[in-house]
Parts: structure tokens; C-alpha cells; sequence
């Protein structure tokens, strides 16, 4: 659009310039997008003037949010390479900064102190390093008119109910953040820091995914101005997303891509669901694991979910997913009276209690601490939580540590990325060792896939290749304060954010 902050920021290319950007006041603006779904045309008249949105930012201390932004990117570098006097003294130049940068907005025709063109801008500059693409200026001109036309249209409320502190935290973080992502994702390129370049696109990606409920690749700006791939909002879009400490550590991976489409979506139908956590030793170490506790209204007891999840949620369903086996194992009946809840499953009578902080516990004495070997309330992840990148690995080795007797080893892992679109991408990996008496043998083979997805409370609609299933998808626990865990869970697989 206009190049103003590269000749200001060239001098920060060290390896503690790798700040994160996912504690700025990032707002919610899917409500422009669903104003602008489809294809936008930009506006044909009134464009020779000033372009404004009406939603006029007062001066409440202009400038100390984008030092502030400056200041976490200098604290996070000294933490790793100790004093940074360039960064400090760029900090202090931030309200300078900010203010060439109003003058250079007003220079192009669109209004300074203005929320609906901070908007815009934000949309061209996080698109453009996410994608890392450059939208020629004319274009990029038109384009952020349409946004700050629609966000004066579409935010007027929003904007009126916040506070002026607030309009301008905003406001200076949609202009501020994409500018410095922007300029630090081709400068760490240029000077062979490829992936300290990937991670500000990864940012950028999540932050352009966080304001507009869409994910950029599905967006794109024609030679005219117009915008077209928004989100109408038909699709699970996060409610206020701040990104994650780690959901800028992984850029996306090179799995292919599929068009978004709603999926239908899926009920509890007023079942209860608990979770109990296990774990223990094995031959490869410790074993991590869960189990369901589902309570149907009609009495129907469940304590397991078919592995490739069910068509509905319901005890019919669950029934007809698992086998004769598992089914007479998995499926029972349950009353609670009082404090005590009974399960009868396969044969078996088992009376939990409550506890005082509300969960269900068969140990005697009633464990009022430990999450493990308890049924607790499900914890949902919530849209805002499950976009980004995740990853799950097994490793399963059998035989034993002898020349005679052959070992064999199997492993696994899965990269996935869920989008703001309802679509997801992942890329996977397996490999089989094996040695036979002194003779190695390996074999690996890798793999892609794409579909789509849908959350709704904890359940978790995935659909690939045609084929879909509703599994359980939740978080784990919080049980404990010192050291909150929010790896999450889905299906019968444990997932955790990439290193």
C-alpha cells in the first residue's frame, strides 16, 4: 500500500527481534467480514476526498500502545541476548512513528484517527504478510476503502460502546502490529533467518484469521479492488481469538487445501459428559490416557466413542459404532440419587460420589485434589482455542533387547492445521524399524490430507474424503493451578502445539 517503516525498522535484523505479537488488543472484526462476503466491489464515487468511516478515534495518550508493542518486542529480545539500546530508543520513537504514519494515510486519501481505515489497513498489510504478496498500490487503495466503508457500517455499535482508552489501544494496534510483521517477515528472509521470517507470517496468519474469522489464503484482492473469499460466517469463526504463545511457532503445513463449506451441526442431546484421565507404565514407557463418562437423559450409560466417532450423537448411534465386545463392555445404565451416581456396565455395579468441587470418584476415601482416576465436567476447547497448528505422535515398539528375538518398532506422527474456514490441512508420517538378529530394516511412509471441520461444545465434526464422524474434542483439565495444561484432546488422540 505505502512503504514508510522499513527504512525505520532495517536495523533490528538480530536474533532476538522473534517477539510475539498474541498479548496486543486485537478486536473482533468478523462482523465486517460477514458485511463483506463474496466478492466486494470497490466504491466508484467518492474516492477523490479523504475517505472516512465515521468511527473518529480520540487522542487518548496517542502512542503508548504502539510503544508498549515496541516494548514487547525489546523485553522478549533482552531476555535472550541481554541490553537492546536500538530497540529501546525504538520504542521511545514509537508515537513519532505512528504519527509519520497517520500523515502518510492521510497523503493517499484515507483519514488519520480513523478506526474503519485502521481496519483496512490492517487487512491489506496482515494479508500481505501472511500470503507474502504484494497487492499493487491502486488496488490495495481500493480495497481498504470497501474495509473502512463496511467497519463504519458494521462496527458503529461496537465502536460506540467502547471506552476512548479502548478505540485507541485498538486503533493503534491495527495499524502498528501489521506494519512491523510486515516489514520483520521479508527482512529476516533476505538475511537468511528463513524460519524467524516464517513464524511473522505464521503470526500474521493467525492475526488476520483473529480480526476477519477467516483464514488469508481463502482471500483474495483482484486488480480492482475487490475483495473476495471473506467468511460469511457460516462457518465456526473465533469470538475475540488471541492467539496462543504457540500458534505462531509452525508455519502451515504444504497440505493440500479444500473449499470451506458449513457443516451440519451436531447436539449433546442433553447428555451429561465426563472425563477421567489415567495413566501408567507400559513397556514404552508411561501411558497417558482417557476415558468418557456419558450420561444420555434416557439412563443410557456410556464409557467409550467408536474410534472413527458416530454419525450422531446419540445412544443408538454409540451403539451401532462399537462392536458386539466393546458394546457390552461400554454401554450400560446409570441413576444418580443425591450425591451418588450408579453405573451398571457389563455386568458390573459401580457407585461414585460427588465431591465437593463437582466431580464423580469411586476411591475411598473421595480424592478432592487429583484430576487422574476422577470423572470430571468436560472442559471445551472453544473455536478461539483449536485454531492453528497441533501435532500427535505414537511410538510402539515390540520384542525384546536380545540377539535372539527380533524388534520391531512402529511410528507415527500428524501435523494439523485448523483454519478459521472450517477446513483443515495436515501432513503425516509413519516409519516401521525392525532388527532381526543384526539385520536393520527401515520403512517410512508420508502422507496428506484436507477436510473439514466444525466444533460444537465438545464435539468435534470431521469430514475427509467424504467419510464423517462426531468424536469427542476437548482440552485437558485445569486441575491444577501451579501447571494448567491446555493440550487438547480429540477423539482417542492426545494433540499438543508444535515446539
Amino acid at each position: 500500500m505505502f512503504r514508510l517503516f522499513t527504512a525505520i525498522v532495517v536495523v533490528l535484523i538480530t536474533p532476538a527481534a522473534n517477539a510475539q505479537f498474541g498479548g496486543a488488543d486485537i478486536p473482533d472484526l468478523s462482523d465486517v467480514a460477514r458485511a463483506l462476503a463474496g466478492t466486494q466491489e470497490a466504491p466508484t464515487s467518492g474516492t477523490s476526498g479523504v475517505v472516512r468511516s465515521g468511527l473518529v478515534v480520540p487522542r487518548v495518550e496517542p502512542g503508548e500502545t504502539a510503544r508498549g508493542i515496541a516494548r514487547m518486542l525489546r523485553e522478549s529480545a533482552e531476555q535472550n541476548s541481554g541490553p537492546q539500546p536500538v530497540l529501546a530508543q525504538f520504542e521511545a520513537q514509537m508515537p513519532a512513528i505512528l504519527a509519520n504514519l497517520e500523515t502518510t494515510l492521510e497523503s493517499v486519501g484515507l483519514a488519520p484517527r480513523d478506526f474503519g481505515v485502521a481496519a483496512g489497513y490492517a487487512l491489506i498489510y496482515f494479508w500481505e504478510a501472511a500470503e507474502a504478496e504484494v497487492i499493487p498500490e491502486a488496488a490495495s487503495l481500493a480495497a481498504a476503502r470497501t474495509v473502512a466503508t463496511a467497519t463504519g457500517e458494521a462496527w458503529s455499535d461496537t465502536f460506540a460502546a467502547m471506552t476512548d482508552a479502548e478505540q485507541e489501544r485498538a486503533y493503534e494496534t491495527l495499524l502498528i502490529v501489521p506494519t512491523m510483521l510486515h516489514t520483520f517477515a521479508p527482512l529476516f528472509e533476505q538475511n537468511d533467518e528463513p524460519a524467524r521470517g516464517a513464524e511473522m507470517r505464521a503470526t500474521a496468519r493467525s492475526l488476520f484469521a483473529a480480526l476477519f474469522g477467516t483464514d488469508p489464503a481463502s482471500v483474495r484482492v483482484d486488480a480492482r479492488g475487490r475483495i473476495s473469499g471473506l467468511s460469511s460466517g457460516a462457518m465456526a469463526t473465533p469470538d475475540g481469538l488471541s492467539p496462543t504463545e504457540e500458534n505462531a511457532a509452525a508455519a502451515s503445513p504444504a497440505a493440500p487445501r479444500i473449499s470451506g463449506g458449513a457443516l451440519p451441526s451436531a447436539s449433546a442431546n442433553g447428555a451429561d459428559i465426563y472425563i477421567k484421565y489415567t495413566w501408567g507404565y507400559g513397556l514404552n514407557g508411561m501411558i497417558n490416557s482417557q476415558e468418557p463418562l456419558i450420561l444420555f437423559p434416557d439412563g443410557t450409560a456410556v464409557t467409550d466413542m467408536p474410534a472413527g466417532g458416530v454419525t450422531e450423537f446419540t445412544p443408538g448411534a454409540i451403539r451401532a459404532g462399537l462392536d458386539s465386545d466393546d458394546r457390552r463392555e461400554h454401554v450400560g445404565t446409570w441413576e444418580r440419587s443425591g450425591s451418588r451416581l450408579t453405573l451398571r456396565v457389563d455386568g458390573e455395579t459401580r457407585v461414585l460420589r460427588r465431591t465437593p468441587r463437582g466431580w464423580w470418584d469411586d476411591e475411598d476415601p473421595i480424592d478432592n485434589e487429583s484430576g487422574y482416576d476422577t470423572y470430571f465436567p468436560v472442559v471445551e476447547a472453544g473455536t478461539r482455542h483449536i485454531l492453528g497448528p497441533w501435532e500427535t505422535s505414537t511410538v510402539l515398539v515390540t520384542g525384546m533387547n536380545s540377539p535372539n528375538i527380533p524388534t520391531v518398532g512402529f511410528g507415527e506422527s500428524t501435523d494439523r492445521v485448523f483454519y478459521a474456514d472450517g477446513t483443515y490441512s495436515e501432513l503425516s508420517e509413519r516409519a516401521v524399524t525392525g532388527d532381526f538378529g543384526g539385520v536393520g530394516a527401515y520403512q517410512t511412509n508420508r502422507g496428506s490430507a484436507a477436510g473439514r471441520w466444525r466444533l460444537d461444545g465438545p464435539l468435534l465434526t470431521i469430514e475427509q474424503d467424504g467419510r464423517r464422524g462426531i468424536v469427542l474434542g476437548f482440552i485437558m483439565p485445569n486441575w491444577s493451578l501451579d501447571n494448567p495444561n491446555d493440550d487438547m484432546w480429540v477423539g482417542r488422540d492426545y494433540w499438543e502445539r508444535p515446539d
